[in-house]
């Protein structure tokens, strides 16, 4: 126990709370669509239960070393990352009905999605890309290198044809080069670059599909039984579960596809209401804000740029998946932190969650201060 009560004193206690209990009510919230027939057989509550188990045991376990010894072994998870991702294109993939993508191992007993593992490994080795540029970020050289190996892994994804995540890995490459200190100039020359570039995307590179998942933001009308049927059902259940919710077992809840996963929020929505959901979005902000506090006054780059990078990853899938649900953003299967179904996202959340720990007791005396 005086282990436990001194481990406790060394930590950020409300960052590792707010993300269990965020879990572990995701497995109550699955447990109930098993009973109400939204989930077939109990399985999946139960795998959840187990990633959860098992993430709060790595995230323990890590925060109780010093990042600073393993973000220099890029040499060795790098490489392993890159390589579970090509392994993706073998027979080993596991191609879902409902998708389109090749983003899953096939493991025999479960599934496994390689690219969880590649946010980790990029964020970390993406900081120390940067606190070794240091102050020359601005120099050309420097400003390609750290643009190529963010390209590397953003291709991975792309060719998968996981178009969702590639979207998490451009947008923490941003934050993370904006956070560095990256010249105006390189960001007004992106920004000119990106009319022509997403002009070329359109034309030449998006799939008809891809391209109906944006215009339904705007008209979900124009595909109302094919993909414009999930944002409009998600509406219509937040929409009805007006202030305090249909109730959890509400035989009238919406059985949305993907409800477990994607579509989680809307679930939320519905059977707690405008006040259960308000309560879920308080704790996901408690996280994303815990961790920009522990970036802000870590007393080394190097933690500043990893609490940077997950801040950018957890803060823009709360984004864009409640919006996918209000019918604000395109359906592009990016999971609700700590609440969507999955065993890889969540083990790979807590191995977030472990790791800011890390540089928040590390540098606790400053952050004390």
């Amino acid at each position: 126990m005086r282990h436990i009560i001194s481990y406790l004193k060394k930590i950020d206690k409300m960052l590792l709370f707010t993300a269990i209990g965020l879990s572990l009510f995701s497995v109550f919230l699955l447990f109930a669509m098993y009973k109400i027939g939204f989930v077939y057989g109990v399985r999946i509550p139960l795998v959840q239960l187990i990633a959860i188990i098992l993430g709060i045991t790595l995230a323990v376990l890590i925060s109780n070393s010093n990042y600073k010894d393993f973000i220099q072994l890029y040499k060795i998870y790098m490489p392993i990352a890159i390589v579970l991702m090509l392994l993706t294109f073998t027979p080993l993939v596991y191609k879902r009905a409902e998708a389109n993508d090749r983003a899953w191992l096939n493991l025999g007993f479960t599934t496994f999605q390689p690219s969880e593992f590649l946010k980790i490994a990029f964020v970390l080795s993406f900081s120390y890309h940067l606190a070794r540029v240091g102050e020359h970020i601005n120099q050309p050289k420097k400003v390609l290198a750290l643009s190529l190996h963010a390209l590397s892994t953003v291709l991975l994804v792309f060719i998968q044809n996981d178009f969702g995540t590639g979207t998490v890995f451009l947008i923490t490459f941003l934050f993370m080069m904006f956070a560095a200190g990256l010249s105006w100039k390189y960001i007004a020359g992106a920004f000119g670059l990106a009319v022509p570039l997403a002009l070329i995307a359109w034309f030449f590179i998006l799939e008809d599909y891809h391209k109906l998942r944006i215009l339904t933001v705007f008209t979900p009308e124009l595909d109302p039984l094919g993909i414009g049927y999930q944002p409009i059902q998600g509406k219509i259940s937040i929409g009805s579960g007006t202030l305090l919710g249909k109730g959890i077992f509400s035989e009238s809840l919406r059985n949305i596809p993907e409800v477990y996963n994607d579509f989680i929020f809307a679930f939320i929505g519905e059977a707690f209401g405008f006040i259960g959901a308000a309560l879920v979005i308080i704790a996901l902000l408690i996280i994303v804000f815990r961790i920009l506090r522990t970036a802000l006054l870590s007393e080394d780059r190097e933690g500043y740029f990893i609490c940077i990078g997950f801040f950018s990853i957890f803060a823009y899938q709360i984004i864009i998946n409640i919006g996918m649900c209000i019918g604000l953003a395109p359906v592009i299967g990016i999971t609700l932190p700590f609440l969507s179904q999955g065993g890889s996202s969540i083990a790979m959340m807590f191995i977030c969650i472990g790791i800011v720990l890390s540089v928040y007791k590390t540098n606790r005396k400053q952050i004390f201060k």
